[in-house]
């Protein structure tokens, strides 16, 4: 059975038309239940600049899952018309929790005036009891601030000592999923960096500008509806006040990255200095002198709640 939404055609195109404008596909990350319907979306937009990318309505877009979840959307072929603010949405059926991500396939096919896209998203399927650890990206796995990785080609982004190692290790423990209050115009972008990098799979999740919260606000309201369906959300890991508060507004384990233990957190706040150090506080049986979950040698700890936070004490360290 085809899934089919109302779409307006794109006028054909030359397959040798070189001078057609590019395109900017965007396939969002889906984090499920089993068995709870797959809301897809995908957001086309013309290709600018700087992230001002002007959205592109009544383009089709077609959707396909090749190899898992269900049979009837396996064969949709049908184009989805893109609507209010270039998205395209459709609901389908979820199968069975995975370890591995399910792949879609979205592709927009191009008309007189823009070349074709394809892009794959990704849907994951987690057991409502998965232990659960939500990790920042800018200054607490990217070592650049923001702004500048908007003029930062991702080869020459770097990744923030040990983090790489230390989330392979952690993920053998939690389901990792990455939560950044970065604009969602730089989805592509960030998911493109996490893959280069090698960083362990997990669904990744963009505040909407648009919408007119802060920073903390987006993180905490989003954190407190994922516990609705997903109670184990156990870790929070970033570099921010903001952080630290929205992780704690939900009730979570709260490790803050400082490497010059100058920031000021409230004080149930775990402050450590590096991702090795946060790794030897979550997995302290994989604990060793040179691996991702070696603690870190310097300590300075502080009264506990104090307005600087604590310093953990962990077995080994100086």
């Amino acid at each position: 059975m085809d899934l089919v939404a109302p779409a307006v055609a794109p006028s054909p195109a030359r397959a040798d038309d070189d001078s057609r404008f590019g395109v900017k596909l965007t396939v969002y990350d889906r984090l499920l239940l089993p068995g709870e319907p797959i809301a897809l979306e995908a957001k086309l937009e013309h290709d600018g600049i700087a992230g001002l990318n002007p959205d592109m309505r009544g383009y089709p877009l077609r959707f396909t899952i090749p190899t898992v979840l269900d049979q009837e959307v396996m064969t949709a072929r049908e184009g989805v018309a893109t609507a209010r603010e270039g998205v395209a949405a459709l609901s389908v059926r979820s199968s069975h929790a995975s370890e591995g991500p399910a792949r879609v396939i979205v592709r927009f096919p191009g008309s007189r005036l823009h070349r074709p896209v394809e892009v794959a998203g990704r849907i994951f399927v987690w057991p409502a009891a998965s232990p659960i650890l939500i990790t920042d990206i800018d200054h607490t796995i990217s070592d650049l601030r923001e702004f500048d990785v908007l003029f930062t080609e991702n080869a020459h982004i770097p990744a923030l000592p040990g983090a790489v190692e230390a989330l392979a290790a952690l993920a053998r423990r939690y389901r990792i999923l990455y939560l950044t209050a970065r604009d969602h115009a730089f989805y592509n972008k960030t998911r493109d960096w996490l893959e280069r990098r090698g960083f362990p799979e997990g669904p990744l999740f963009m505040r909407d500008y648009h919408v007119w919260e802060t920073q903390g606000t987006f993180k905490r309201n989003f954190i407190a509806k994922l516990k609705e369906r997903y109670p184990n959300v156990a870790v929070g890991v970033g570099d921010r006040p903001d952080d630290a508060q929205a992780y704690l507004d939900n009730d979570m384990k709260t490790l803050i990255i400082d490497p010059t233990g100058e920031g000021r957190f409230p004080g149930q706040v775990l402050v450590v200095s590096s991702w090795r150090e946060v790794c030897a506080l979550l997995v302290p049986e994989v604990r060793d002198a040179s691996g991702p979950c070696a603690p870190s040698h310097r300590r300075e700890v502080a009264t506990p709640g104090s307005a600087i936070g604590r310093r953990p004490d962990v077995p080994g360290a100086r």
